[in-house]
């Protein structure tokens, strides 16, 4: 199968000024190829409008997506270590209800985990759901806004669309609702729902948005930001949510969370510029927040309407300065650097406390639900945790200094730091826990084996080098190299020539201009990693700790790494 984008819109890996995300469109539209419908989840990759705007959108699979492309594609032992919600939708006079967007809740956290669209005779079935825990309540929805029925062509385009909607456990409905379903592995848990009776004054969430305040020198000028995706909310911080109703809404009428980390705060009513009302509550999220989406409602004493995965947690990437190349570890960066940022809550991977590293070529520009912006282009990632992420500095930037941020989602983000940038910022890699540069023994290298230039015994295969051998420096930011390389793609990847560096740099070994340098360029298979080939100098001093330092044809000298030489 083909996914053709149209020609007419402007696509970005990138997160390139005015340009959709090309990664998130393909995410959704590979979705589809893979069987997954549209869903009601407004935090998921299948929400029909989580491609659409500008700038970067959301790339994090949300549970809602993973389980139901598991559900289709399921593990040999998926079914039987997974549980599942059965049952169907009815009126209440008993009619079948087709296309209600059936929720599991997750019971305490309230979060949306799963959810199916009710079939023609009103029937469900979420499957894949993790057992134990707290159990589930089922939050039954009908499409009618934000995400509506223009959004499901086809089979579900005919269901209904205007039913009350309702959170249930156990049988009974309510907001706050004891005795959650409980579901185990294998067996699935039977939940038959039948719909009240619509109130009069039944309520439905138009839009969500958020209201901002910018100082301005004639006053305090009040944004009100409407969302076409989810709010993504860095955790930590107070915000000031409003939805609008397709009605207009009740005086009684309370906009409410039910995420445990999320503190609500003053609720009321409002009115936008056009003259429309708002309903409108200040909320603080925890600084120690689960991550992921919640549920927020819009609700009066007889209805309420719900907005399934409206909110996201994420990290509120706080970085420190200065921030350092990745080699040598100096406050200077140049196009081409590896770049070592260490903060707070930069990110959260997927691995044992939260790290997360690159397992493939081209390297991506999102990890742990975070991308790291050097002005107008995403950095290719290495690695991210909570406290530091390793990144490259695009090769494509110029000017001499750059604004770089963090983002955790489509207009979100954490704070900003404004980086100096030079032409070259030399950086030989060390091995810790002193200054033994990684520089090889060529010798070996031509064999295949890595042989540190470190004394005998300190480390597998090292052996010091001698006058007149070559050996080969690992080295970061060291310039503009021909051909030139997009960013993030390895040196030689598909047979490509591999780039040089037009302006060679110059070494010194224990003090001594070393030979005209053999080679200098991107290292074969590697990202960003520069390799540079020089023999040793004759007279060079012999020792454990002998100097080298790499200067380039800016006149920008590296950190002192040293190497073995012996006699």
């Amino acid at each position: 199968m083909d996914i053709v984008f149209n020609t007419q819109k402007i696509f970005s890996p990138l997160g390139t000024a005015n340009s959709i995300d090309l990664v998130a469109v393909a995410m959704h539209e590979i979705g589809h190829m893979l069987g997954l419908e549209h869903t009601g989840v407004f935090s998921s990759i299948m929400n029909p409008s989580s491609e659409s705007g500008a700038g970067v959108a959301s790339r994090t699979l949300q549970s809602d997506d993973a389980i139901t492309a598991k559900v289709l594609y399921p593990a040999q032992t998926f079914a039987a270590d997974t549980g599942a919600i059965t049952g169907t939708i009815t009126t209440s006079t008993g009619a079948p209800v087709k296309t209600a967007h059936v929720i599991a809740v997750s019971v305490p956290e309230r979060v949306p985990v799963a959810s199916q669209l009710s079939g023609a005779d009103g029937s469900f079935r979420i499957a894949g759901l993790p057992p134990g825990g707290g159990g589930y309540m089922l939050l039954v929805e009908p499409l009618d806004g934000p995400i509506g029925q223009f959004d499901f062509p086809g089979f579900f385009s005919d269901g209904l669309f205007n039913f009350a909607s309702v959170l249930t456990a156990s049988g009974q409905f309510g907001l706050e609702t004891p005795n959650p379903f409980p579901v185990t592995a294998g067996p699935s848990t039977p939940v038959n729902i039948g719909l009240p009776t619509p109130p009069p004054n039944q309520l439905n969430i138009d839009q969500l948005g958020i209201i901002t305040e910018t100082q301005t020198p004639t006053g305090t000028l009040t944004n009100f930001l409407f969302g076409a995706s989810p709010l993504f909310l860095p955790r930590g911080n107070s915000y000031q949510l409003f939805v609008t109703e397709a009605a207009d809404q009740e005086a009684g009428s309370l906009l409410i969370f039910t995420a445990p980390d999320i503190e609500e705060g003053v609720a009321g009513g409002d009115t936008l510029p056009s003259g429309r009302p708002i309903r409108e509550r200040s909320i603080t999220i925890s600084p120690s927040a689960a991550l992921g989406p919640s549920n927020l409602f819009l609700t009066n004493a007889s209805s309420f309407s719900a907005i399934p995965g409206g909110v996201v947690v994420t990290v509120n990437p706080q970085m420190g300065t200065p921030l350092v190349d990745g080699a040598g570890f100096a406050p200077q960066l140049a196009p081409g650097a590896f770049v070592s940022i260490f903060g707070a809550d930069l990110a959260l991977g997927s691995g044992p406390g939260g790290i997360e590293s690159a397992v493939a070529t081209p390297l991506p520009t999102t990890m742990g639900g975070v991308s790291v912006k050097f002005g107008d282009r995403l950095a290719p990632l290495f690695f991210v945790s909570p406290g530091q992420i390793n990144a490259l500095v695009p090769f494509e930037l110029t000017g001499s200094s750059v604004d770089v941020t963090i983002l955790t989602g489509p207009g979100a983000a954490g704070n900003t730091v404004t980086v100096n940038l030079s032409p070259t910022a030399p950086g030989i890699f060390v091995v810790p826990p002193n200054q033994q540069g990684a520089i090889l023994n060529g010798v070996e290298q031509n064999q295949g084996i890595s042989s540190l230039v470190a004394p005998a015994g300190s480390f597998p295969n090292a052996r010091p080098a001698r006058a007149g051998e070559v050996i080969v420096i690992f080295a970061s930011g060291l310039g503009p190299v021909s051909p030139a390389l997009p960013s993030g793609v390895a040196s030689g990847a598909n047979g490509t020539a591999i780039p040089v560096m037009p302006n060679v740099p110059q070494v010194t070994i224990g003090g001594l201009s070393a030979p005209p340098v053999l080679f200098a360029g991107l290292a074969p298979g590697f990202v960003g990693l520069y390799q540079v080939n020089v023999q040793v100098p004759q007279g060079v001093p012999t020792g454990d700790a002998v100097e080298v330092v790499i200067t380039t044809s800016e006149g920008q000298t590296s950190n002192t790494a040293t190497i073995a030489v012996g006699p």
